[in-house]
């Protein structure tokens, strides 16, 4: 059991720092694998690591308790910001963090499928396909998502009719 905790640590580890990196986006990806949680995190460039405590922060972190994989991701403030996230998944969840140092507390996510089309999301009686913060927790997917990458823009507003939105499956039917 524990050469198999070792085992994944060192390739969660290996497969981040040799994730990609894009020249344009000055940000903070950490992921994690396995039972252990173990956390391996790539610099933005300036040779440090960021973490969801900090208090001007705007991070993303995707999961699947299931399948032991997760995925945060960090944001610009005040701009537009996409960021490809180095595992695709299966996620189930989507939690945005947005610090209280932030100015735009309304600030407003979405997750894109491997197509390019934005994942429906739940929490309590709100279904969306983008997702706040609000101190209210995570998003569960409307299923298990893989995902390619996350829009973080101040120009997001929430849906104003959720029963306009389909679900993949029932689009499918």
């Amino acid at each position: 059991m524990q050469y198999t905790s070792i085992a994944l640590s060192l390739l969660a580890a290996s497969g981040v720092y040799a994730a990609p990196s894009y020249p344009y986006a000055n940000t903070t990806t950490s992921s994690w694998m396995g039972s252990s949680n173990t956390t391996a995190a790539a610099t933005n460039g300036t040779g440090s690591t960021s973490g969801s405590g900090s208090g001007s922060g705007i991070h993303v972190t995707l999961s699947n308790i299931q399948a032991e994989i997760g995925v945060q991701l960090t944001f610009k403030e005040g701009v537009r910001d996409i960021q490809r996230s180095p595992l695709q998944g299966p996620f189930q969840t989507f939690e945005l963090s947005v610090g209280p140092e932030v100015l735009d507390q309304d600030l407003r996510c979405q997750a894109l499928d491997l197509d390019g089309h934005p994942l429906v999301a739940i929490r309590g009686d709100n279904i969306d396909t983008t997702f706040s913060d609000a101190g209210n927790g995570e998003w569960t997917f409307a299923e298990v998502s893989e995902v390619s990458a996350v829009i973080c823009d101040p120009a997001f507003v929430a849906m104003p009719d959720p029963d306009l939105l389909e679900t993949r499956s029932e689009s499918l039917d």
